[in-house]
């Protein structure tokens, strides 16, 4: 088990994990990113943030509540309302 300092500066890490210099991230073995700040990059494009909010490669932005944002604006809450992105009431 170790750490290893690469010529290009980058560190590896015993787990496979790679650390570029001024980097504030971590690259694991399976293609996922690890963010200082918690969030965390999945190679299918989802961005995972630490209070459990999921955006998505398509614009959808779903937070831990269950509400979900659309790449148009709207959004559609958890109890069924719904609006659309000038804040008008839709009907579902």
């Amino acid at each position: 088990m170790g750490v290893a300092k690469n010529p290009d500066g980058s560190i590896s890490l015993s787990d496979g994990s790679l650390v570029n210099p001024g980097q504030t991230a971590v690259t694991r073995p399976d293609g996922i990113i690890q963010h200082v700040d918690g969030r965390v990059e999945h190679p299918d494009g989802r961005i995972v943030w630490p209070d459990d909010t999921v955006e998505y490669p398509d614009g959808r932005i779903v937070w831990a509540d269950g509400t979900e944002q659309l790449a148009d604006g709207s959004i559609k809450y958890p109890d069924g309302l719904a609006y659309d992105a000038q804040g008008n009431l839709q009907e579902l």
